[in-house]
């Protein structure tokens, strides 16, 4: 069943996150609420709480934030990233480069597109005339569970010791099975990987070791039994 959401114009729109569960149950309580354009500049300190508003007051409070028009859907999504300063879900949008561009000084963008370590971000540092450090993406990427990018950027791509041990520590298993997949035997071995992956409750990550052969059947048994 479709959702309404009352608006600020005191008009009910259909909204997926809208809280009547019925058209005629928002106009009993839908009302105006006043002058737009003071409520909006309200709501532009509080993009969190905009994206939930009727489909057309968050598109207009980010079109006011970001001076670019978005569908209801996108709109919330780009008023929610403002919000957590996600720059994985800005850098998703090429037309919110100029606005990014605005909002950081140079040093703060690059640094912040490095750590969202994803296609679209790599895009950007390429818009802003950057040498891309492709080294530092990769790990990134990895650091934060973005394999499959990490799997674009890998060719060409070596680690030292130090930079893999960090990245065992990654909480993603994905980051653990790309390195295994990578490096072997020649900085960590598979006995180790598999406590991690009980550690972590990961039973794809433990099956995926076992199906190697490297970890002999009663040692895992006994590290299964962990699990």
């Amino acid at each position: 069943m479709p959702r309404y959401s009352c608006a600020l114009n005191g008009r009910c729109e259909r909204d997926e996150h809208g809280a009547f569960s019925s058209y005629y149950a928002c106009r009993r309580q839908c009302i105006g609420a006043g002058s737009k354009d003071v409520i909006d500049i309200i709501y532009s300190y509080e993009p969190a709480t905009a994206a939930y508003l009727a489909p057309s007051d968050r598109r207009r409070v980010a079109l006011r934030l970001t001076g670019v028009s978005f569908s209801a859907r996108d709109a919330q999504a780009v008023l929610l990233a403002l919000a957590a300063n996600d720059m994985r879900t800005l850098a998703l949008y090429p037309e919110l480069f100029e606005y990014l561009a605005a909002t950081y000084s140079l040093e703060e963008l690059v640094d912040r597109l490095y750590v969202a370590a994803t296609a679209p971000a790599m895009d950007l540092l390429i818009a802003l005339g950057e040498v891309v450090d492709t080294k530092l993406l990769y790990i990134n990427a990895l650091m934060t569970g973005n394999c499959d990018f990490a799997h674009q950027l890998e060719e060409g791509v070596e680690l030292e010791n130090d930079e893999i041990k960090d990245l065992l520590s990654a909480p993603h298993p994905c980051t653990l099975i790309h390195l295994f997949d990578i490096y072997g035997n020649d900085y960590f071995n598979a006995e180790m990987l598999a406590r991690q992956a009980v550690a972590a409750n990961d039973r794809a990550l433990f099956e995926r070791i076992r199906a190697t052969g490297l970890v002999a059947p009663e040692i895992l048994l006994s590290i299964e039994n962990e699990m």
